[in-house]
């Protein structure tokens, strides 16, 4: 089972963690003012997200097997209690 949980970490590392091929292309030999500048025209044009929908995003971003959120950064594995939360429920602040 170990081996399964770690090749599966491995293969998610590897195929969805990857930098899209061409994503950098324009700032190679780049330094200083010229690769700020190329690598704003990369990012711009994003969409900016707020705290305040942090839980419409983990819900399609976070969500559990089991319909729940798994707060992994404050999770302490193999201990008590499990950081699992229900949306629109459980969620803290705002």
């Amino acid at each position: 089972m170990k081996l399964f949980i770690f090749g599966f970490i491995f293969y998610s590392f590897t195929t969805w963690g990857q930098i899209p091929q061409g994503y950098y292309n324009g700032t190679e030999g780049l330094s200083g003012q010229l690769l700020r500048v190329a690598l704003q025209d990369i990012i711009d044009g994003h969409a900016e997200q707020t705290y305040a929908s942090i839980w419409t995003h983990f819900q399609s971003t976070d969500d559990d097997v089991n319909g729940k959120v798994w707060d992994m950064y404050s999770d302490i594995p193999g201990g008590n209690p499990f950081y699992s939360y229900s949306f629109g429920v459980d969620q803290c602040g705002t």
